[in-house]
């Protein structure tokens, strides 16, 4: 199963910047405006060719916001090499935002520059441990995320170690209800089983698929506890 689309769907997030009423910054506005737009419009191209020609601005704002907006829309089109490299110029010029990190780490890894990904991986997780700001995409989100970018690429080795810190979550919390979740920024767990069944197929024998799901299934409640057993069904009809 492959999951660009996947990615595409899912990596949405859009910020926008303030900029002062001058002619200049007027002209900023209007054009990373449009390549906003444009990728609202899944205008991919478009929305490149009204943000580069903002991203050697001298307004650093403006800057950081043009390869922002080049990023994304390059990773909406599967040029991952390119969105890292973009997402990694931020990084070194605004080394505090979570998303950005979060975002270096998906195109790294699906371009396959597994180092740097895992670093920005890591520096996501420390970043959003220290951060405040409830709008930053949740620690359980971002190893979710992570594991599926690794699943994608075919390194299951990588994804298994913090898909079990994930399922850390579901045993701690217990309750599977969708929005109880939701609330504590936890992916449903029909989400990260989804990612669970691409890992543990991938690893073959190396892990006792039965034995995985039993030892999260004794933590949660009847809800989580029936929905795992008719996964365990699925991967013994699988299996025979």
């Amino acid at each position: 199963m492959k999951l660009f689309n996947f990615f595409k769907r899912s990596n949405k997030r859009s910020e926008e910047s303030s900029h002062n009423n001058t002619s200049s910054n007027l002209l900023f506005s209007h054009d990373l405006e449009e390549a906003q737009k444009r990728l609202n419009e899944t205008d991919y191209q478009g929305a490149i060719l009204y943000a580069e020609r903002h991203m050697n601005s001298e307004n650093r704002e403006v800057m950081i916001e043009a390869h922002k907006l080049t990023a994304l829309a390059n990773f909406r089109l599967g040029n991952y090499n390119k969105a890292a490299k973009l997402y990694e110029a931020v990084t070194r010029n605004n080394g505090h935002d979570v998303h950005t990190w979060f975002n270096l780490m998906t195109s790294s890894i699906l371009s396959r520059n597994i180092e740097l990904g895992v670093k920005a991986f890591k520096v996501a997780v420390d970043l959003r441990e220290k951060s405040t700001n409830s709008n930053d995409i949740s620690i359980p989100h971002i190893k979710y995320y992570y594991c599926r970018a690794m699943a994608e690429i075919n390194e299951y080795e990588l994804a298994i170690k913090e898909l079990n810190d994930l399922m850390e979550y579901y045993k701690q919390l217990k309750v599977t209800d969708v929005m109880f979740l939701y609330m504590r920024g936890v992916p449903s767990l029909a989400q990260t089983m989804e990612a669970a069944i691409i890992i543990l197929n991938g690893l073959g024998n190396s892990v006792d698929h039965e034995i995985w799901i039993e030892n999260i299934q004794s933590e949660l409640d009847e809800e989580g506890k029936k929905y795992l057993e008719e996964i365990k069904k699925e991967f013994s009809s699988v299996l025979n």
